[in-house]
């Protein structure tokens, strides 16, 4: 399994933990997310991205 499907397995995992379709990089992290900032923003991918490919809107926090 590569890492773009591992970040979207566990972007799914905290949002079904969660009971909600939307999640922000905070409460990802604050609930046990699995992957850093640094590995996840990158050149060519964002949050936003990858919870695009794993079903869930993203939102962020004010």
């Amino acid at each position: 399994m590569c890492l773009d499907d591992k970040i979207i397995l566990d972007i799914q995992r905290i949002a079904s933990l969660l009971n909600t379709n939307k999640l922000s990089f905070d409460e990802y992290v604050a609930h046990g997310g699995k992957f850093e900032k640094q590995i996840i923003e990158n050149e060519y991918s964002s949050f936003g991205n990858y919870c695009e490919l794993a079903g869930i809107k993203r939102y962020i926090q004010e």
